[in-house]
C-alpha cells in the first residue's frame, strides 16, 4: 500500500495512475480544486476527460457521482472497499444503474479486515443459472 502525502501514515489501498492525478469536482456550480474542472454536466465532462487523458479519472467518496458515471457506463473499474462495521443505514451504491458486467481482478484483505476488491468492466452482463459448478 502507498501513502497519500496529504494524510501521512494512512495508507492508500489502490494503486495511483501513473503520470500524476487528475482531479475532478462535480457540483451545482463550478468548482476548482485541481487541474480539471467538471461543469454541471458530469456526464458531458467525464466523457470529455477519458477522450483527452490516458490517465485514470478517480471518484473518492461519492456514492451520487458513482451512480451518475456506473449509470452512463464511464466507469471502467471499481476499487470496492468493504469494512467489517454495521452501521444499519446508508446509500446503495448500485441503486439505479446500468447492468453491466465486472470481473474480479484482485481481492486482499488489510490487517484491519478490510477487503479491497478490484473490478474492471466487463462488457455487457450474462444471465444463466445460479448453479455451481461441479
Amino acid at each position: 500500500m502507498q501513502n497519500d502525502e496529504r494524510w501521512p501514515g494512512v495508507p492508500v489501498p489502490f494503486p495511483r495512475s501513473a503520470g500524476g492525478r487528475l482531479r475532478a469536482a462535480a457540483a451545482g456550480g463550478r468548482a476548482e480544486w485541481g487541474p480539471a474542472t467538471i461543469e454541471p454536466d458530469v456526464v458531458a465532462g467525464v466523457a470529455g476527460l477519458k477522450q483527452r487523458y490516458e490517465r485514470e479519472v478517480q471518484v473518492h467518496g461519492s456514492a451520487g457521482l458513482a451512480q451518475t458515471l456506473l449509470s452512463h457506463r464511464l466507469v471502467d473499474a471499481l476499487h470496492v472497499l468493504t469494512s467489517p462495521v454495521v452501521l444499519g443505514a446508508g446509500k446503495r451504491l448500485f441503486e439505479r444503474v446500468a447492468s453491466t458486467a465486472f470481473e474480479l481482478q484482485a481481492a486482499r484483505t488489510t490487517g484491519r479486515g478490510v477487503v479491497v476488491n478490484t473490478y474492471r468492466r466487463a462488457g455487457e452482463p450474462t444471465f444463466g443459472s445460479f448453479r455451481l459448478d461441479d
